[in-house]
């Protein structure tokens, strides 16, 4: 069982560090004022499909782990199915999430339509998944708040993970 511990242990660290990356390039991007010059838009969109990319992969892995390491988090860390469930029903019923990590990111073409996605719908996918084009923030702080040791860490993916892992390592 330690084993299995120590691998869950692993699996959930590389989740903290990719979706925290991922979120914190975006944020340092946007707080540079030559990010939003209009001769920076396909660097712009570059750097938002590169992270929000990561973001997508991420948060499946994330509903993947807790699928298939779910009994051994129920039995050891059963006070944390709550906080576990609510990111994955998050995750996944949010339709673009899905839609983007199979029309876009794991794949050239679109599943239903056949065809290459444009740089348009792309855009509007991801505008999809954060709820909005006036919700980039919100939605990147709710996987990876600024300065998350000071927020309550259910409040977030990351911090969801972060409690999960602890309480795997003290368990070991």
């Amino acid at each position: 069982m330690r084993k299995k511990i120590e691998e869950c242990v692993s699996i959930l660290t590389s989740l903290i560090g990719d979706l925290s990356v991922a979120v914190e390039v975006i944020k340092d991007y946007e707080k540079q004022p030559s990010f939003h010059l209009e001769s920076e838009k396909e660097f712009r969109q570059c750097v938002y499909r590169l992270c929000f990319s990561s973001i997508v992969i991420n948060c499946r892995k994330y509903v993947e782990f807790t699928a298939k390491y779910g009994q051994i988090l129920n039995a050891i860390i059963p006070e944390h199915q709550e906080h576990k469930n609510k990111y994955i029903a998050l995750i996944n019923n949010n339709n673009a999430i899905k839609a983007l990590r199979n029309d876009y990111i794991a794949h050239v073409q679109s599943s239903s339509t056949k065809k290459a996605l444009t740089e348009l719908e792309v855009q509007n996918s991801i505008v999809e998944m954060i709820g909005g084009e006036h919700n980039t923030l919100l939605f990147l702080n709710s996987i990876s708040p600024d300065n998350i040791e000071s927020t309550d860490l259910a409040d977030s993916l990351v911090g969801t993970i972060q409690l999960l892992r602890d309480a795997l390592v003290d368990k070991l």
